[in-house]
């Protein structure tokens, strides 16, 4: 961040006339349409890891997110309100639903919280393993010498154990959500508490952080244990214990001899960064997950019609390229293949998931290109892979510019018809670049 911070940030040209845009835009389409402030923009994506899905590219189905999962995180990221939240206004529980869902991260019904918390606990056992630390999952208390400190059955147990340099480690996985109530006595969190997500960043963690240490740590510490707890607020911002004990499993993490020691330093902000997209996205992947899924079974409790609101949500990804490969190729393969000639159609879905076919073309032709002779053949394969990540980057660039492009021609098409007013509502979009095209001439001499 430059000198002066977000303030000094919401005082650029280009945003103040981002500003009038959105309060212009919104008079046109009504007051139907939630926009998010500016200062909501900018203060979202703070904090450690909270944005690590944003930079994700994705090369595995672990840094992958399909259509829905992607939608549902911008929304929830700018405040929009989402559609299928609202497909009934009340939960299984009896609580109130609005258009933003926050109910449905609160609400301890069914079992979607507990596969979230499951899997991010899977993620941090990989995790380790990559840092070379041995860990086991579920770890009994009483097995490794410590006294619970009640009967219950959630603290009979660890969520991961491990020795890291000689030292006993006991890991805890919390999740919470900024907005739940404070103090509350109602299990299933019927009320929610929006002034909580006007605290300041990462105060949710940090208190989700002191729970986890004021309910375990004294015993551990007892029994000689180090209790480390792995906090998350609900969109990502990670507690500040868990960012120092991945700095410390990152120093840990061998180095490549093909990596220089004076890279060191790059190469551990590197492995960081891995970690906070695979955490990212994995978490981004279970809020949808969450989301759908509450949403679907309070839509199906008011009869089956609400029920199947939005199935096609829920359709494996890459089912539309699939059809659109085969369509291409039902159109053209035989009277090509008739004339001597191999087809491949390269088809992709509007917001990026590519083809089978195309991504085996795609791996082909990284197979044509030369090596260079600085890199040694044992790394012939990380190589192929970083061709293949060079060209999604291209690809997904340029269908992402064209998806924007032609969503505001249309817009500002169907304004124009409509009277000059609502034509001239966001002119500067095609024109101001912001501060990633500083020669670009400013709007207001154009």
């Amino acid at each position: 961040m430059f000198q002066g911070g977000a303030s000094a940030l919401l005082d650029l040209p280009w945003l103040q006339a981002a500003a009038s845009a959105l309060t212009a835009l919104s008079a046109v389409v009504g007051p139907s349409f939630s926009l998010p402030s500016l200062q909501d923009l900018i203060s979202k994506p703070q904090g450690p890891l909270s944005s690590g899905w944003l930079s994700a590219i994705p090369s595995s189905d672990h840094k992958t997110l399909n259509n829905f999962q992607y939608r549902h995180a911008v929304a929830e990221c700018l405040g929009i309100a989402l559609p299928h939240a609202i497909v009934t206004q009340r939960c299984t529980c009896g609580g109130e639903v609005d258009e933003f869902g926050d109910h449905y991260f609160l609400c301890h019904t069914g079992g979607e919280r507990i596969l979230r918390h499951n899997n991010m606990r899977k993620l941090f056992f990989r995790v380790l393993a990559e840092a070379d630390v041995p860990s086991n999952v579920e770890a009994p208390l009483h097995s490794l010498g410590i006294t619970p400190t009640d009967d219950s059955p959630n603290r009979q147990r660890m969520d991961i154990y491990c020795v890291i340099d000689g030292h006993d480690y006991l890991l805890g996985v919390t999740i919470t959500y900024p907005c739940r109530p404070d103090a509350s006595t109602i299990p299933f969190h019927r009320t929610v508490n929006r002034r909580g997500a006007q605290l300041p960043g990462g105060k949710a963690a940090g208190l989700a952080e002191k729970e986890k240490i004021d309910k375990y740590c004294p015993a551990a510490r007892a029994a000689g244990f180090r209790f480390v707890p792995l906090a998350t607020e609900t969109f990502g911002r990670w507690g500040e214990k868990t960012m120092d004990f991945l700095k410390m499993l990152a120093k840990r993490k061998p180095r490549p001899t093909s990596i220089p020691a004076d890279e060191d330093g790059a190469f551990r902000e590197s492995v960081i960064k891995h970690w906070s997209q695979l955490l990212s996205v994995e978490l981004t992947k279970h809020n949808a997950f969450q989301m759908a899924s509450r949403a679907q079974r309070a839509a199906a409790a008011r009869g089956p019609r609400r029920a199947h609101a939005f199935p096609e949500d829920f359709l494996p990804g890459g089912k539309a390229a699939g059809l659109a490969e085969k369509e291409k190729i039902d159109k053209y393969s035989p009277a090509a293949r008739a004339a001597g000639f191999w087809f491949v159609p390269l088809a992709t879905e509007t917001f990026g998931r590519w083809g089978e076919k195309t991504m085996d073309f795609l791996k082909m032709l990284a197979k044509r290109k030369p090596r260079p002779t600085s890199i040694p053949a044992d790394e012939d394969g990380a190589f192929r892979e970083s061709v293949i990540k060079h060209w999604s980057q291209l690809l997904s660039v340029e269908l992402t510019k064209h998806n924007a492009f032609q969503v505001a021609s249309l817009a500002q098409r169907a304004a124009a018809a409509r009277g000059p007013r609502r034509a001239h509502a966001f002119p500067e979009d095609f024109v101001s670049r912001g501060p990633y095209r500083p020669h670009t001439i400013p709007a207001s001499v154009l």
